[in-house]
Protein backbone atom coordinates (compact mmCIF):
# COMPACT_ATOMS: atom_id res chain seq x y z
CA UNK A 1 0.00 0.00 0.00
CA UNK A 2 2.07 3.15 -1.06
CA UNK A 3 2.06 6.13 1.53
CA UNK A 4 -1.02 8.34 0.10
CA UNK A 5 -3.41 5.04 0.55
CA UNK A 6 -2.25 5.01 3.73
CA UNK A 7 -2.69 8.18 4.59
CA UNK A 8 -6.29 8.46 3.26
CA UNK A 9 -7.19 4.97 5.62
CA UNK A 10 -5.73 7.11 8.43
CA UNK A 11 -8.13 9.97 8.04
CA UNK A 12 -10.77 8.44 7.20
CA UNK A 13 -10.41 5.95 9.78
CA UNK A 14 -10.22 9.27 12.59
CA UNK A 15 -13.22 10.81 10.91
CA UNK A 16 -15.15 7.90 12.03
CA UNK A 17 -14.12 7.39 15.36
CA UNK A 18 -13.75 10.89 16.85
CA UNK A 19 -15.42 12.01 19.20
CA UNK A 20 -17.18 15.80 19.25
CA UNK A 21 -13.93 17.50 20.47
CA UNK A 22 -12.15 15.83 16.93
CA UNK A 23 -10.01 13.10 19.29
CA UNK A 24 -10.25 9.30 18.34
CA UNK A 25 -9.02 6.35 20.82
CA UNK A 26 -5.94 4.83 19.47
CA UNK A 27 -7.60 1.42 20.46
CA UNK A 28 -10.06 2.24 18.30
CA UNK A 29 -7.78 3.84 15.14
CA UNK A 30 -6.06 0.58 15.64
CA UNK A 31 -8.72 -1.80 14.92
CA UNK A 32 -9.54 -0.09 11.70
CA UNK A 33 -6.64 0.30 10.54
CA UNK A 34 -6.01 -3.15 11.11
CA UNK A 35 -8.80 -4.35 9.34
CA UNK A 36 -8.22 -1.93 6.40
CA UNK A 37 -5.12 -4.11 5.78
CA UNK A 38 -2.67 -1.71 7.21
CA UNK A 39 0.56 -3.45 9.02
CA UNK A 40 2.83 -2.15 11.69
CA UNK A 41 4.42 -2.99 14.98
CA UNK A 42 3.85 -0.62 17.34
CA UNK A 43 0.86 1.97 16.77
CA UNK A 44 2.20 4.92 18.43
CA UNK A 45 5.10 4.92 16.22
CA UNK A 46 3.66 4.43 13.40
CA UNK A 47 1.51 7.34 14.30
CA UNK A 48 4.77 9.52 14.88
CA UNK A 49 5.45 8.39 11.22
CA UNK A 50 2.26 10.25 9.99
CA UNK A 51 3.04 13.39 12.39
CA UNK A 52 2.53 15.98 9.64
CA UNK A 53 -1.38 15.01 9.25
CA UNK A 54 -2.13 13.88 13.02
CA UNK A 55 -1.22 15.15 16.32
CA UNK A 56 -1.38 12.67 19.88
CA UNK A 57 -2.02 13.35 22.92
CA UNK A 58 -2.35 10.90 26.59
CA UNK A 59 -4.53 10.90 28.68
CA UNK A 60 -2.84 10.26 32.16
CA UNK A 61 -5.75 11.17 34.24
CA UNK A 62 -6.94 7.11 34.00
CA UNK A 63 -4.78 4.25 34.70
CA UNK A 64 -3.85 2.86 32.02
CA UNK A 65 -3.13 5.95 30.04
CA UNK A 66 -5.06 6.64 27.44
CA UNK A 67 -3.96 7.98 24.00
CA UNK A 68 -5.87 10.08 21.55
CA UNK A 69 -5.43 11.08 17.93
CA UNK A 70 -7.03 14.49 15.63
CA UNK A 71 -6.10 15.37 12.21
CA UNK A 72 -4.23 18.49 12.39
CA UNK A 73 -6.31 21.39 11.13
Amino acid sequence: MEQSEIEDVLQQAITKCQRDDGWANLADLGSILRSNGIKYSKLSTFMHDYSHIVEMRIDDSVVPPVVYARLKS
